[in-house]
């Protein structure tokens, strides 16, 4: 029993670990003297990133250099092949290649009290940068970092942002198609004939209002049966005791 509890645990900590959390990423480019080329900073959904026996990390700090987050990341300076860059299926054959420079993506846990960042090797910060998403002036600006989680006053739902944000509310998200994910969007869908496994008789009544009619009726019909069956039974009980009493 303390292994089943044991391991229904596990897979619930790690179902919670994989669950998309607001993290923000980081896109950069390092070079072989650890110097950094950041690249684009945005808040997105995802997971964070994850490494062992690195001494890189990205340090959440507030705007009293408190340490809110740290999260380590490896940067690959090597690769193999006979040439670089390597043509497909080329990268596990030949030479061991060192690389002037390579390109890092990091997911960190956003927290809103978070006003700056570094990145470290060591206790060495090789670069400190604000946090800014927003600048609230009423265009979206993705380039500068903002979308519908970081800035939702200048990048209401559906707009054009780099961002998915899978909000029904009669507005197409145009990114959501981009990146091959409309099935995310309700509003992308509806209308297309398939009951979508999103959709439903109130977000889209078009696609899945017969269907769920039906499921509608079968639920009416259940709750009736719930009503009128106790109260068939007392009539029928009534009816006899009085027959007894007849008698």
């Amino acid at each position: 029993m303390r292994k089943l509890a044991l391991g229904f645990f596990c897979l619930m900590l790690s179902a919670a670990l994989a669950a998309p959390i607001d993290v923000l990423v980081l896109e950069f480019n390092i070079d072989n003297a650890s110097n950094i080329d950041l690249l684009d900073v945005r808040l997105m959904k995802g997971t964070e990133t994850m490494a062992e026996g690195t001494d890189y990390s990205v340090v959440l700090l507030s705007a009293s250099d408190e340490v809110l987050h740290t999260t380590y990341f490896d940067v690959v300076l090597t690769a193999y092949g006979d040439n670089y860059p390597f043509l497909p299926g080329q990268e596990d054959v030949g030479v061991e290649v060192g690389l002037n420079e390579t390109r890092v993506i990091v997911r960190v846990p956003y927290n809103s009290s978070a006003a700056k960042f570094e990145i470290r090797e060591g206790t060495t910060v090789l670069l400190q940068q604000d946090i800014n998403l927003c600048d609230g002036d009423g265009v979206c600006e993705p380039a500068s970092g903002e979308n519908y989680l970081s800035c939702l006053a200048d990048c209401p739902s559906g707009s054009d942002d780099d961002y998915c944000d899978e909000v029904f509310d009669d507005k197409c998200d145009p990114d959501c198609g981009e990146q091959g994910r409309a099935d995310k969007d309700t509003d992308c869908t509806c209308g297309n004939g398939v009951c979508d496994p999103r959709e439903d008789s109130i977000t889209c009544p078009d696609d899945c209002g017969q269907a769920v009619n039906e499921l509608t009726t079968m639920i009416y019909g259940a709750i009736a049966g719930i009503i009128v069956i106790p109260v068939v039974i007392v009539v029928i009980v009534i009816v006899l005791r009085r027959r007894k009493k007849k008698k």
